[in-house]
């Protein structure tokens, strides 16, 4: 009998093994499915450029200097340099083409799932549910914005990290020892090197002690939980530590990077209201999820219906899960899984101009997809159809996420089908305008750019940079009456705003207004001086205000204060050659041939001295000269 009992226990092991590699292969079949015309999308302008396209440290690959910048910066305003890292893996691999990184952050995404769901089996013993909460996380719509956006590489790494610090805790609470509890901490920092996301990871750690591990129990009293749980908070004092050290690091990679800058015009009781608001957005676009887009733009002004009916449903579900601690631990604990882990970007500290992200529920859902798999075969348990009811809602459930991430994938091929989608499905939206517009700008579609400039002004008309870009647009076209009031209202919504100075000047010198356009040249190159700019404010051509401003000089026969600004303009390696032509003119001009001629002798390839000897002799009329010197070539 003993013999029996054992070899069936152990034939129902192999079994289960062999189910869950089979709902393994499904889940990972599945994902590449719903998410296979990812490898064949295009970089996104936004964000994408910084990580990316325009970052040379990324586009070096693993260098020794890369290497040692992914280390010391922060930029995107974010310590992150296991994010770096693996993008400059992708480089080095793949090369600079968007499919490389594309195909990175859906391993990624893969790889997270299956974790997810043998974490989940080992954790619990429960396979389909396991399987079921897998598969949510997996084809989710929520999470296509994590996945198929090159710059929330971040975001499946960090959550790679975090899932395998559980599954070595599940390991530590089996059998407790330093080695094992030395890896959950290992994975945490690399997932604190990833994306400061996982500060919450030791909360998350002690609601897993309560389920599914049930490290403690305790009586019903405030006093009884504290003893009771107090061990295991003692026990994670090191993680503690750790996320106090990295919150503090992620505030000054935030105030240094310029990202806490924008919540000052949101007050807290907005950040509190708006915080509301999205934990209930968030459940209703997890059962509903349409019109998602890339970007929600922070409301003008919110409804306080919506605030409320979200603030109710939010106190339901909680008195609910209170209601059930004792029988149905796995409502609180996926709860406050979600609850919690959404805190650290929920908005109550304002890090940006939008009120909530897709991004953001790629770790939090998980508490919520925990409470749907465990909870609905607990309510329908008694029912004498069950096991078909359950099997056919997941199937349908499943089936109609997918296809809908499937489409909602679509929308990340290229910048353009994003924006236009993002305007379809939001209000208001000025990110999706500027972003468009400046896509067509540099097309040179100008007259398609200036009504989506003109319209995210319209939306967020107290924003001195879309102010300054809808004026620069239309001094581009000539309409400098009307481009001037834009950069001008951009000055006074940003006083130091060193760009706006520049445009302004550009607009002031083709009205013939020298001396006020002088005024604003020399405002934008001490705003750029004090800011201490490695990368001086640059005109539309690319050109800094020395060289204009040397321009504008010229104009008014001011020789030697227009030498002055080119002499300057020389150290800005892409202005280097157009101010040297200008020098050689202007030492021409005062009849100081020998100072232009060894000028133009410094460019000694023939378009170049082409170039000079054409601008300089043919400006001041010494056409004679012009022809002798090019005679040769």
């Amino acid at each position: 009998m003993i013999f029996t009992s054992t070899h069936s226990t152990r034939l129902l092991m192999i079994r289960s093994f062999r189910l869950a590699l089979v709902i393994g292969l499904f889940l990972t079949l599945a994902t590449v499915v719903v998410f296979w015309q990812l490898p064949g999308h295009d970089f996104i302008t936004i964000d994408d450029n910084v990580y990316v396209t325009n970052n040379s440290y990324v586009a070096a690959g693993l260098t020794a200097k890369s290497i040692r910048w992914a280390f010391t910066t922060v930029k995107a305003e974010f310590w992150h340099p296991l994010t770096w890292l693996s993008l400059m893996a992708d480089t080095q691999f793949f090369g600079g083409s968007p499919g490389g990184y594309h195909l990175t952050n859906l391993l990624l995404h893969i790889i997270n799932t299956l974790l997810l769901f043998f974490f989940l089996r080992k954790a619990t013993g429960k396979l389909w549910q396991s399987g079921v909460a897998a598969s949510l996380f997996a084809l989710h719509p929520l999470h296509v914005e994590s996945v198929a956006w090159i710059a929330q590489r971040k975001d499946v790494l960090s959550t790679f990290f975090w899932l395998l610090a559980l599954w070595c805790y599940a390991h530590f609470v089996e059998k407790p020892n330093r080695s094992r509890y030395g890896w959950v901490l290992v994975f945490f920092i690399l997932g604190l090197m990833s994306k400061p996301m996982l500060l919450t990871l030791p909360f998350t750690l002690l609601l897993l002690d309560y389920w599914p591990f049930r490290r403690f129990q305790y009586k019903g009293s405030l006093g009884s939980f504290v003893r009771a749980i107090w061990p295991y908070i003692h026990e994670k004092l090191p993680f503690f530590g750790i996320t106090a050290a990295a919150a503090i690091v992620t505030y000054l990679a935030q105030k240094y990077g310029g990202g806490l800058d924008s919540m000052n015009p949101y007050p807290l009781s907005d950040r509190i209201a708006n915080a509301l608001l999205s934990y209930g957005i968030y459940i209703w676009k997890m059962i509903w999820p349409q019109n998602l887009a890339f970007f929600y733009p922070f409301p003008r002004n919110l409804p306080i219906w919506q605030i409320t009916a979200s603030t109710i449903t939010l106190g339901l579900i909680t008195a609910w899960a209170l209601k059930s601690i004792k029988n149905r631990r796995y409502i609180i604990v996926g709860w406050l899984w979600y609850l919690g882990t959404l805190l650290p970007v929920i908005g109550l500290v304002k890090i940006g101009d939008f009120s909530m992200g897709d991004r953001y529920t790629y770790v939090p859902l998980i508490g919520l997809f925990i409470i749907l798999a465990w909870g609905l075969p607990d309510i329908l348990e008694k029912w004498r159809y069950r096991t078909v009811a359950l099997s056919l809602s997941a199937i349908f459930v499943i089936g109609a996420f997918a296809a809908v991430t499937w489409s909602q994938t679509g929308y990340w091929s290229n910048s353009i089908t994003l924006y236009t989608h993002a305007l379809r499905v939001t209000q208001n939206n000025f990110l999706a305008h500027y972003a468009l517009g400046d896509i067509l700008a540099g097309e040179g579609k100008m007259n398609e750019a200036i009504p989506h400039f003109a319209d995210a002004v319209r939306s967020r008309p107290d924003k001195a940079t879309l102010r300054n870009t809808l004026g620069r647009a239309l001094a581009s076209q000539g309409k400098f009456a009307e481009a001037l009031p834009h950069l001008t209202t951009a000055l006074q919504i940003k006083p130091h705003f060193s760009e706006a100075h520049y445009n302004i000047a550009i607009a002031l010198v083709a009205k013939h207004r020298y001396a006020e356009a002088i005024e604003n040249f020399s405002e934008a190159l001490k705003l750029n001086l004090e800011l201490n700019q490695v990368q001086r404010t640059r005109s539309p051509e690319g050109l800094s205000p020395n060289f204009e401003l040397g321009n504008t000089y010229a104009n008014q026969g001011k020789l030697d204060e227009a030498i002055e600004q080119y002499t300057r303009a020389l150290s800005i390696p892409s202005e280097y050659l157009p101010a040297l032509i200008k020098l050689a003119a202007l030492y021409s001009a005062k009849n100081d041939y020998p100072q232009a001629f060894s000028l133009y002798q410094i460019d000694p390839s023939p378009t170049g001295l082409k170039r000079a000897l054409l601008h300089g002799y043919w400006k001041w009329g010494l056409l004679q000269n012009s022809v002798n010197q090019l005679a040769p070539f």
